[in-house]
C-alpha cells in the first residue's frame, strides 16, 4: 500500500517496516476498538482512559517518530536493487507436454 510512496521518496523499505511496527505495536493499544487495546483492558481490568496515562512510551514514540520524519534523522536512502525485484519472464511460449496414452 505504501511501498510505492516510500520508493518514490527514495526511502529504504526498512523505514516503512519501522513505521508500521511503531504504529501497530506501540500506539494501537491506545485505540479502543483495536485488539491490542482489548487485551490491555482485559489484563488490567480497566478502560482505555484509565490506563492511557501509563502509556508514556507510546506518547514519546509519537514525538520521536515525528521528529525523525521532520529532520530526516534515521531515514535511510533506498537501494535501487531492493526497490523492484527483476522478474524473469521468458518471451518464448511455454512448452506444453501432453501425456502419452
Amino acid at each position: 500500500m505504501f511501498q510505492e510512496i516510500y520508493d518514490q521518496m527514495g526511502l529504504h523499505r526498512s523505514v516503512l517496516s519501522r513505521t508500521i511496527e511503531e504504529a501497530n505495536t506501540i500506539i494501537l493499544p491506545l485505540v479502543p476498538w483495536n485488539t491490542s487495546c482489548a487485551y490491555f483492558m482485559g489484563i488490567f481490568n480497566m478502560a482505555t482512559p484509565a490506563f492511557a496515562p501509563y502509556m508514556l512510551f507510546a506518547y514519546v514514540n509519537i514525538l520521536v517518530s515525528v521528529f525523525c520524519a521532520v529532520t530526516g534523522l534515521f531515514l535511510l536512502p533506498s537501494d535501487k536493487t531492493q526497490a523492484e525485484p527483476e522478474e524473469s519472464i521468458s518471451e518464448e511460449p511455454a512448452l506444453i507436454l501432453e501425456p502419452e496414452f
